[in-house]
């Protein structure tokens, strides 16, 4: 999706928004503007994180939602699609994907370890004005911390492996409260972003049953749940899921 069409669809998707009464506005985070502090507790400690002066680390978890994203415009409206924030997962090379609206696999990748958010949204609007919106406002917020650089802890002891021979792969928490979905992690360790030899088309979720100790093999189709932004066609994924992403065919 080019620029001069996401922008036309800004510009109809925004009138209606602005028109239906039983919409109210988001209050949203502004790159610029100054944000609430989210506070965020570490596991096994009773420390308090204040997460906007926190600088950011590897296997962090973040929330993102752009205001004018068509799709969030739509599901505030009551037209179906999602209004949640996306789940952003900070990588072992400290970098995080975000992607410009999901009605398109398109992302932005920023190095954010060792950053505060408030320097993280500054970037992060500057690369998206240049090139998709026309002053956009976000949220971008902390969702839960790693305690170090080499060992991830958060406020669940519950995590999904993604490996396979596709060059994806890293283990993500499930955030107590919130739904971990396969696109998420999909999105977040690189895939449809530069990424030219994972096979998303044919991803297996492993899924062992804990009474049965049976392991049962869930295929979905991740190119059509991120290029047709079909949220419903995503799928939930479960502690001790391990997530497959093959390799593509390749000819020389």
């Amino acid at each position: 999706m080019n620029r001069s069409c996401l922008l036309g669809l800004l510009l109809l998707a925004a009138p209606a928004l602005a028109e239906d009464p039983q919409v109210k506005p988001a209050t949203a985070t502004s790159a610029t503007g100054a944000a609430d502090a989210k506070v965020a507790k570490e596991s096994q400690s009773t420390t308090v994180i204040d997460a906007e002066n926190r600088e950011l680390k590897p296997h962090d978890v973040l929330g993102f939602l752009i205001d004018q994203d068509p799709s969030v415009v739509e599901a505030l409206r009551g037209n179906g699609g999602s209004g949640d924030a996306e789940t952003i997962f900070v990588t072992d090379a400290g970098e995080a994907m975000f992607r410009v609206t999901r009605m398109s696999p398109i992302s932005v990748k920023l190095s954010v370890a060792g950053k505060k958010l408030e320097r993280v949204r500054k970037e992060l609007k500057a690369v998206l004005d240049a090139g998709y919106y026309q002053d956009c406002s976000f949220r971008l917020d902390l969702q839960a911390v790693n305690r170090s650089s080499t060992m991830l802890e958060n406020s669940s002891s519950a995590r999904v492996v993604l490996y396979g021979n596709g060059g994806l792969s890293g283990t993500f928490p499930i955030i107590e409260g919130r739904k971990l979905m396969l696109s998420d992690v999909i999105i977040s360790a690189g895939g449809k972003s530069g990424n030219e030899y994972a096979n998303l088309k044919k991803v297996k979720i492993r899924r062992v049953d804990p009474a049965t100790n049976k392991e049962t093999v869930i295929e979905a189709n991740v190119t059509n749940i991120i290029e047709k932004g079909d949220r419903n066609a995503d799928i939930e994924l479960k502690d001790g899921d391990r997530v497959e992403v093959p390799a593509r065919s390749l000819i020389f």
